[in-house]
């Protein structure tokens, strides 16, 4: 019999935008699984998250605020921490059985007993053949490492997400009988870039064409020091080639992911009460703007646009896309009205329902992102040695482009629009581009005067949302004038 609660299957993976996936238009992209559920489901075709990094992120996702508000800003020591409240904690005491499996980039770890019932700490990572220390000796190779690049092959076997995968549908098996919220963190397509067999065969078959990207001397200043931090410039177009099939091979390898747990869901007879959700806490620029990864104060639509796939059969129409806009402050109210429960005041996130039973069209007029950290905190900036290189030879290069520009970690925040995108930087420094016109974003018209009125309306709305998010805890319940 099935439960009279739906089960929640909520799947994020690690890094994978939007434009990546076939169902969202990509003719080079191989996701058979994510594109069928797709078929099955609701497509948003704009949806953007709040902060495009990875903690952040996911805490926003979880709670349904934006991170800045609980200091959820950067990434070791700054997960949710005990008495926040957050979509776990609500399912839990409504009766449901929670489950976390792969990347733990959500919780403290002295709490995670009080959200999930079941979880791990083991992180098998059987990467055979990763040589994290060695560094090409000639200049051009050393430029393609730091740009986070392995030449080397794996095979699903040997990628730590198989085995999360595995104890993902061991707790859907062993709890089909009772209500259910699983979280699966997938860690593709995370840098560092790896090639995935099967899958890299499949998508060299596909022929994939690189992204236009500006001209150095035309890049914003942010850009332009990413660039330079990581030696982009030195890359050549047979190096993006290999940096962006390796990409798509790893987003098929978590498309594959999905499958095996869109499989377990269909086996246990659970797919009719089972609310699926797939989507990503970022994404990454995997060769547009000449860039890798992802940067804590770039917002272009590669980094803050991504997937949202959700299937409630029965309640959701199958093969639904919608370019309402939304924000993934918003998914944990939608999924608290679609479990038929009451959404808490203290969710900044607005239910997008009324989008999915096609009551509405639109959700939001403007969407917002945020990143950065305070000067202080880039004043104490640990210098680069050799040895954190030779260790964390990835993160040595955003720390450089921290320490060599500190201006491009300073706080920021967008403002999106349909047409419009404004990114605007606490040291004054500002982009804007015409997503109409330029919908690649590359070429920042900010400096136009006939622009200046957008601004100040960007400037404006801006303004507002950060009065509007500013602190509110604890609530408060009754006015005394």
């Amino acid at each position: 019999m099935a439960n009279q609660m739906p089960n929640v299957v909520f799947i994020t993976s690690d890094e994978c935008k939007a434009s990546a996936l076939a169902c969202y238009g990509n003719p080079y992209a191989y996701t058979p699984n994510i594109d069928r559920l797709a078929s099955q489901g609701a497509r948003f075709n704009y949806s953007f998250t709040v902060m495009p990094k990875c903690v952040p992120s996911r805490c926003a996702m979880m709670t349904g605020r934006y991170p800045h508000v609980e200091g959820h800003r950067t990434l070791p020591g700054f997960h949710l921490r005990k008495g926040e409240n957050n979509l776990m904690l609500e399912m839990k005491q409504r009766g449901y059985t929670t489950g976390l499996f792969g990347k733990n980039h959500l919780v403290d770890w002295d709490i995670i007993g009080e959200c999930f019932d079941d979880y791990t700490r083991e992180w098998k990572v059987a990467d055979a053949g990763e040589e994290r220390g060695r560094i090409p000796e000639d200049e051009h190779g050393a430029a393609l490492f730091r740009a986070m690049y392995r030449p080397h092959m794996l095979r699903e076997e040997n990628v730590h997400d198989t085995y999360q995968t595995g104890l993902a549908v061991k707790f859907i098996r062993e709890n089909r009988a009772k209500p259910f919220l699983l979280l699966l963190d997938i860690g593709c397509p995370h840098p560092v870039y790896r090639n995935i067999q099967p899958y890299l065969d499949i998508i060299r078959e596909r022929g994939v064409k690189l992204p236009e990207v500006e001209r150095f001397e035309d890049a914003p200043a942010v850009l332009k020091a990413y660039r330079t931090a990581y030696d982009l410039e030195m890359l050549t177009e047979e190096d993006w080639k290999k940096i962006v099939e390796a990409y798509y091979s790893m987003v098929s390898y978590a498309d594959e992911m999905v499958g095996r747990v869109m499989k377990a869901i269909d086996e246990e007879g659970l797919a009719d009460n089972t609310i699926f959700i797939f989507t990503s806490d970022h994404g990454d620029f995997a060769g547009e703007h000449g860039c890798v990864e992802k940067y804590d104060t770039m917002f272009y639509d590669c980094l803050v646009r991504t997937p949202l796939i959700i299937r409630y059969p029965g309640r959701i129409k199958a093969g639904f896309s919608t370019d309402a806009m939304v924000e993934n402050i918003d998914i944990a109210p939608t999924i608290l009205e679609l479990c038929g429960f009451e959404v808490p005041g203290w969710m900044h996130g607005k239910s997008f329902l009324k989008v999915l039973d096609g009551e509405a069209s639109e959700h939001k007029e403007y969407v917002f992102s945020t990143g950065g950290v305070e000067d202080h905190a880039i004043e104490k900036a640990l210098p680069c040695t050799d040895e954190h290189y030779r260790r964390h030879p990835n993160y040595y290069r955003k720390q450089k482009a921290m320490i060599d520009f500190p201006f491009s970690m300073a706080r920021s925040k967008m403002v999106r629009t349909r047409k419009w995108k404004l990114v605007y930087r606490a040291n004054g420094m500002k982009e804007l581009y015409d997503l109409e016109k330029d919908p690649m974003e590359l070429c920042d018209v900010s400096s136009r005067p006939e622009n200046e009125g957008i601004i100040r309306e960007l400037m404006e709305e801006l303004l507002k949302w950060c009065i509007r998010t500013e602190t509110d805890y604890p609530p408060v319940k009754i006015m005394h004038a």
